[in-house]
């Protein structure tokens, strides 16, 4: 049980990782494209 609790924390933050990068590539990409 320990260790799938561990797997269910690792891909929470692996998630949260890849929503805050793709965020922030659209944000730069936004921003480019008004100049």
């Amino acid at each position: 049980m320990n260790l799938v609790w561990a797997l269910f924390h690792i891909l929470i933050i692996a998630l949260q990782a890849y929503i805050f990068m793709m965020l922030t590539i659209a944000y730069i990409n936004l921003a480019c494209a008004k100049h």
